[in-house]
This record gives C-alpha cells, sequence and structure tokens, in this order.
C-alpha cells in the first residue's frame, strides 16, 4: 500500500485546519483606552527583532460608558478607536495584513485557579469552564474563552495538581473587532489577553532569566505600573496601578506583597525566584521591589534588546502580539483560534485521520473480498441448478422414494445458500452498533458470530468488552453501563440478533448494593468499597438460536 504522507500535503490542513506555524509573520496590535500601538516584528537567530512601532491615539473616548470588572463592550460601539486605525492603516505600508490583537484588561478577564486532582487532556473541554463558572460570573453563552494548562507540585505533600489560566471576552467584541478590520484592509487572525503578549515579550527576550518560569516582571511606563506574575511560564496574574510621578509605597506594597501570597496559597509552594523591573526610569524602584518582594531584583534594559526606549506597557504587548507564532510551545490563550491547532492538536488530529484512513482501507478490501465471494458463492448456486438440470444420470437405478429424498436435499441445499446470500452484511450492524456508544464508554472488544446454515440450526451472537468513565463513582459507571445496553437493544438489527436478551457484567466496580432491578447481572464479586483505578470494565453479550433447517 502507497505510503501516503498527509503532513506535506495540503490534504492535511484542509482535513484538519492548520496548525500555528501557518502564520509565522503578523501584525500586533494592542487596544487599550486611550491608545494602540502596532509592532511589526520579525524572528533573527532565535529572537525578535523590531521593525516598527507606532503609537495610534484615541481620542474623545466617553468614559462614562465603562465599568470597572467589565468587559466594556460599548467602547467597540464607539467609532473612535477603528477611526484612528483606519487612518493609520491607510499610509503606512505593512509586509502583511494579517493582525493579532492583545485586548487590554478592561476588555477581558484573567483568572487563575487549581484542580486538586490531574484530569486527563480528554476530559478539559467540559470539566474546566464547569470549574471557572465559579470564579467568572459573565455569562459563559455571551463570551468566548481560552485556558492554559500546566502540572506542578506541591512543596509540602509532593502532591500533582493542575493550574488553569482562564481568560474569557465577549462575543460582541470579537464580531466588531473582526469586522472593523476588515473594513480598514486587516485580516483579524488572533485575540489574547494583554498579559499574554507582555509575558510573551518578556519571557521569549530575557535571556538573564533563571530557574522554572517563576518571576516578576515589575513594567514601570509613564502613568501605569503593571505587574506581571509568571509560573511555569503562564501568566498567573497582572496587576497594574495608575502612577503619576510616584507610587506610594503603601499601595505598591499592598499589590505585590498580597499578590504573591495568592499565588503561593493557590499552588502550595513559593512560585517565584526572582523580580525583574523594566521599564521608564526604574532606578528608583530597585530597593523598594526588592524589599516588597523579597526576591533579588534584577534590572533589565529593553532598550537593549527592541532598540527603543518602551514608555507604555502597551509598546510591549504589541512587540509580543507580532511575535506569538515564532514559538509553538508557548503558552496560548487564543479567544478565536478557530481552525489553527496548536503542534499537540494537529499531530494528534493527523494521526487519528491516518487511523480512519487505515480503517477504511481495511474496510474496502473486506468490501472487495465480499463481493467476490458472493460471486464465487453465486456460481456456486448456478453450477448445482445446471448440474441438477438433467438428473437421469444421478437417479438411475433409485426408487421413487430415494429420488424424492435426494430432490428434497437438493431444495435444502439451494434454500440455505439462497438465504446466507441475502442475510445482512456485517456494516449496518457495525453502525448501529457505534451509534450507540455513549461517549463515557472505551470498546476494547467486539465479537461477532453468524454460523452458516446448518442442519441442526445456528447460532447468533456478539460480545462487547470494554471500561465505563463516567466521572462518578461505581454507581454512576453501572448506570451508565445499563444505558447503554437498553440503547443496543434498541437498534434495530442488534434486537434482531439480542431480543431483550443481552446480559451485562461487570468488573472492578465498587458496589455493595445489589439490590437495584435496573442493573443487569452478574456484578463483580470481587468489588471493594474503594476502586482502585477510575474506570469500569465490562462484559455485554447475547445470542438468538434460529430455527432449525430441515433437510
Amino acid at each position: 500500500m502507497a505510503n501516503f504522507n498527509l503532513a506535506n500535503s495540503k490534504l492535511a490542513e484542509t482535513l484538519i485546519g492548520k496548525n500555528m506555524k501557518a502564520h509565522p509573520d503578523c501584525l500586533g496590535l494592542y487596544i487599550g483606552l486611550d491608545e494602540m500601538y502596532i509592532a511589526q516584528t520579525s524572528q533573527k537567530d532565535g529572537g525578535t527583532v523590531l521593525e516598527s512601532l507606532l503609537r495610534v491615539p484615541v481620542s474623545d473616548v466617553d468614559r462614562t460608558q465603562l465599568k470597572p470588572l467589565d468587559l466594556n463592550e460599548s467602547y467597540f460601539q464607539m467609532d473612535n478607536w477603528l477611526e484612528s486605525l483606519t487612518k493609520v492603516a491607510s499610509r503606512k505600508k505593512w509586509k502583511t495584513n494579517k493582525v493579532v490583537v492583545s485586548l487590554a484588561s478592561p476588555f477581558c478577564l484573567l483568572r487563575h485557579f487549581v484542580i486538586p486532582t490531574v484530569i486527563e487532556r480528554k476530559n478539559w473541554k467540559t470539566s474546566i469552564p464547569l470549574q471557572a463558572r465559579k470564579y467568572i460570573h459573565f455569562p459563559f453563552e455571551k463570551g468566548e474563552y481560552a485556558y492554559h494548562v500546566y502540572e506542578f507540585e506541591t512543596a509540602a505533600t509532593k502532591q500533582k495538581k493542575m493550574g488553569v489560566v482562564f481568560a474569557m471576552t465577549s462575543k460582541v467584541i470579537l464580531e466588531r473587532l473582526s469586522k472593523g478590520l476588515r473594513s480598514a484592509g486587516l485580516e483579524l487572525v488572533s485575540v489574547e489577553p494583554s498579559v499574554l503578549s507582555l509575558s510573551r515579550a518578556f519571557d521569549a527576550s530575557d535571556k538573564e532569566a533563571i530557574g522554572n518560569g517563576g518571576r516578576i516582571y515589575s513594567f514601570f511606563g509613564k502613568d501605569l505600573a503593571s505587574f506581571v506574575f509568571l509560573n511555569e511560564g503562564a501568566p498567573v496574574l497582572l496587576r497594574e496601578v495608575e502612577i503619576s510621578g510616584s507610587l506610594p509605597a503603601e499601595r505598591r506594597r499592598f499589590e505585590i506583597t498580597n499578590c504573591t501570597e495568592f499565588i503561593a496559597k493557590q499552588l502550595e509552594k513559593d512560585p517565584f525566584e526572582e523580580a525583574v523591573i523594566v521599564g521608564h526610569d526604574v532606578d528608583n524602584w530597585i530597593t523598594a521591589l526588592e524589599a516588597d518582594s523579597k526576591k533579588p531584583v534584577r534590572k533589565w534594559n529593553l532598550t537593549e534588546v527592541y532598540g527603543i526606549e518602551t514608555k507604555s506597557a502597551g509598546e510591549v504587548s504589541a512587540i509580543g502580539a507580532s511575535g506569538k507564532f515564532y514559538d509553538s510551545k508557548a503558552p496560548d490563550l487564543d479567544f478565536v483560534k478557530g481552525s489553527r491547532l496548536s503542534d499537540y492538536e494537529f499531530n494528534a488530529a493527523l494521526m487519528a485521520w491516518k487511523i480512519a484512513v487505515l480503517v477504511v482501507a481495511v474496510f474496502l478490501i473486506m468490501i472487495v473480498k465480499g463481493y467476490f465471494g458472493v460471486q464465487k458463492t453465486e456460481s456456486q448456486l448456478k453450477h448445482v441448478k445446471a448440474t441438477n438440470a438433467n438428473p437421469v444420470k444421478d437417479f438411475e437405478g433409485l426408487t421413487a422414494s430415494q429420488i424424492s429424498n435426494n430432490l428434497s436435499q437438493i431444495k435444502s441445499q439451494n434454500s440455505n445458500l439462497e438465504k446466507f446470500l441475502k442475510s445482512n452484511p456485517i456494516t449496518p450492524l457495525l453502525v448501529e452498533f457505534v451509534d450507540a456508544i455513549p461517549a463515557e464508554v472505551w470498546i476494547t472488544k467486539m465479537e461477532y458470530k453468524d454460523k452458516f446454515p446448518a442442519e441442526s440450526g445456528k447460532t447468533r451472537s456478539f460480545k462487547i468488552t470494554g471500561s465505563i468513565k463516567s466521572g462518578g463513582d461505581g454507581q454512576a459507571d453501572l448506570a451508565l453501563g445499563d444505558k447503554y445496553r437498553r440503547a443496543l437493544m434498541e437498534m434495530p438489527l442488534i434486537s434482531s440478533i439480542c431480543g431483550q436478551e443481552a446480559q451485562i457484567s461487570y468488573q472492578d466496580v465498587s458496589v455493595q448494593d445489589e439490590s437495584d432491578d435496573n442493573l443487569d447481572k452478574p456484578r463483580a464479586k470481587d468489588a471493594t468499597a474503594k476502586k482502585a483505578s477510575n474506570e469500569t470494565t465490562f462484559s455485554l453479550e447475547c445470542g438468538k438460536e434460529e430455527e432449525k433447517y430441515v433437510r
């Protein structure tokens, strides 16, 4: 069989979507309340090179329509931001029209929480948003969310847990962003919270960083101080404080101390190894930051990295947004991910498609073999009929009774062959079987038997073995197993084999009450009060003895 390399073909992208590397060059657009920044970067020698950076002022913003701790959809109903952006976009020639938007904190929410037990990746899609509802009170049906998950180990108990960075914005904001950028001749590729863009610019360019990514970046702009808390490379928290020449010591200490204590309590360990001070006129803050954070403080000059004196965190956010696709392994919080997949997702989908192609190939081979098998059988049937068309030779010298018995035998053989040829093929049966499988049920083995018609009758049967992982206790697994059995019995072809006689048995399940009439017997005799694993194994089988074929 030919070896099709889907990874290197356009077919793969058509079937499973483009991966993150599909957009190497993008403009970075930071959108704040009073100003925007557009950055264009390139990658050279593993680092980010700033090619251009433009400030786009947004004037006459009606702040009475804006609310604290809100997503401020009304901002994008105003034409101020779009008018300013359109003017700049029309005058500037960019090497690309693809844009990664970095949304300031007034337009999105960011939360960090911990899940005490490690959840398998396949269950993240349902379990993580359910947990996030405890911390975000914005209606989920009106929002778009993204999350980043990382595992860590507590310091004292050495227990593995999951840290989740969860971000949300409004669907209205995304719709107006896409429409507005399109009218300005730009294509929206990605939207992310500014804290991610900011941390990416810091983390990717900081060559002196130590440890596992546990750092506090303190960026002092002209009017705003931004504190970015990174753990395991993930932006777990952002605090912004307006300043006017100086930041009161009490306010500064309150912000840093409370944030570090909050993260340390969640992670049950000291999450930070150093503090980095960046930005405009920071010399006066080094000693104070070291005292407040209780960490060694390192001064980092961004001018040496990007060749400009950055006075606003928005500038750095735009730079970080432009370099989004330089490193596919970096944390990703994308509100409009669409068909673009991470390397992990792309490779997983690619493997799934390879398996699907293999399964289809096997079924095609089976169909072809079955077709030729039927043709052969029909040929044999025709041969039997042709052979018996002139019975004189075969019946010479026989009595009337013997001739009658031979004729009955020939008719029975022909009848059996015709019934076999008209019997239901396996494919419709498999379709019914697959359609009935719940998401929580995993099938490991299926056996199907359909004997050729014989004089003593025949037995049609099948047996399914697998596991159930409902997420609840053993009782929930048993209920789900019985639900699956009933669903199978409602399938016409399967019901024709089993009737209502399918039996299901369980193993590795902690159920003490054997009186539940809704569940089939037998139950596992070796059940324990506490399950050794998070799944219940089961075996479901049935059979039906058909009428006997008479010679």
